[in-house]
């Protein structure tokens, strides 16, 4: 009779212990499910990676992309891990928008007719089209270098500064090949300096000064200079023998970026229709335009990049400095300005 009643009294302590494990069991399973969500991201990894999967997808994921697919490749991921869901339409519209106005900005291009109009009237008409940039091409663009200019009479301006669309920069420079064509630096290293402290290798020409061969981290110098037609005799050489020396004629080309005093304006058409710039992925250059003639000029060659070449005028900045200072014949223009164009790919979304 005693052992039965120790039998009995340990089957009832083993119940009670099953049944306080089972509560407090129960307890946490409960205490799992009331986690606010504010607290279970903050759940370290070691310990979120334990957690049952029908609790771990309750977290509700507050950067989850809720950008169309045609959209999202157009936007850096800072930007679109950060959206809202609530600007989903907002954002829908406004890249139909910006592309739709891009498309008629195309159609612009496409339907020049440049016969029979005197230079006065292509002057007028370039000068127009340049305050037309393209809106849907380049999601981030960033102003790099330039200086001060504080010892002349005629203005007080900032100048040499040029602007850079990162959008294909920064993926050049994941992959390691930014690469920089720069040419004339006159006494202004701040935009190649720059390019070459991000990670960019960069080649500096210029004919009028002398610098040592090597500057920087990735930057080599040559003093020769960039023409239309190469003039060995005055150490102006084409884009394409430029290209081929350094063994760079199949190379993507990240940036050209030139400021040579006037012979872009022969320059930009030739090197188009010589396939020099065929593997530039942006064109940035002041211009130069002291007469109409030579504005007629570059009309022709920036609607021939732009129409045959697929490059997009994304950036046009007048020249705050020269644009006024040298500006003797008292033109009505800016004879002056910075522009920037990009390549684009017509196959990628949302591009005319």
């Amino acid at each position: 009779m005693r052992n039965v009643m120790l039998n009995v009294r340990g089957i009832a302590f083993l119940a009670g212990i099953l049944l306080l494990l089972g509560i407090v069991l129960f307890n946490s399973y409960r205490n799992a499910q009331q986690v606010p969500h504010h607290h279970a991201q903050q759940i370290p990894n070691q310990y979120a990676q334990q957690m049952p999967n029908q609790y771990a997808q309750q977290i509700p994921n507050q950067y989850a992309q809720q950008i169309p697919n045609q959209y999202a490749q157009q936007i850096p991921n800072q930007y679109t891990q950060r959206m809202p869901h609530s600007l989903q339409p907002a954002l829908s519209d406004y890249h139909s928008t910006l592309c739709r106005l891009d498309a008629e900005r195309l159609k612009v291009w496409e339907g020049l007719d440049l016969e029979g109009k005197s230079p006065e009237e292509l002057e007028m008409l370039l000068h127009k089209l340049m305050t037309e940039p393209f809106s849907s091409i380049c999601q981030v663009a960033k102003r790099i270098g330039g200086y001060y200019y504080e010892r002349i009479q005629c203005v007080r301006h900032t100048e040499g500064y040029k602007f850079v669309c990162m959008d294909d920069i920064l993926q050049d420079l994941a992959e390691g090949k930014c690469l920089i064509y720069s040419f004339g630096i006159n006494k202004d290293w701040s935009f190649e300096d720059v390019m070459d402290s991000i990670g960019c290798t960069v080649f500096a020409f210029d004919p009028t000064v002398d610098y040592p061969e090597h500057r920087g981290k990735r930057i080599t110098f040559q003093r020769i200079g960039l023409t239309a037609i190469t003039n060995e005799e005055k150490k102006l050489f084409s884009l394409s023998d430029i290209l081929q020396a350094n063994g760079h004629t199949n190379s993507k080309i990240s940036y050209l970026k030139f400021d040579i005093e006037g012979h872009e304006i022969k320059g930009l058409g030739a090197w188009h229709a010589s396939g020099a710039i065929k593997n530039v992925q942006q064109l940035g250059f002041e211009y130069h335009l002291k007469t109409p003639e030579k504005a007629a000029t570059m009309l022709k060659g920036i609607r021939d990049i732009t129409v045959d070449g697929d490059f997009r005028l994304i950036v046009h900045d007048i020249n705050g400095v020269w644009g006024k200072c040298l500006d003797h014949r008292k033109s009505l223009y800016f004879e002056y300005s910075e522009v920037v164009f990009k390549k684009v790919n017509r196959t990628q979304p949302c591009l005319p």
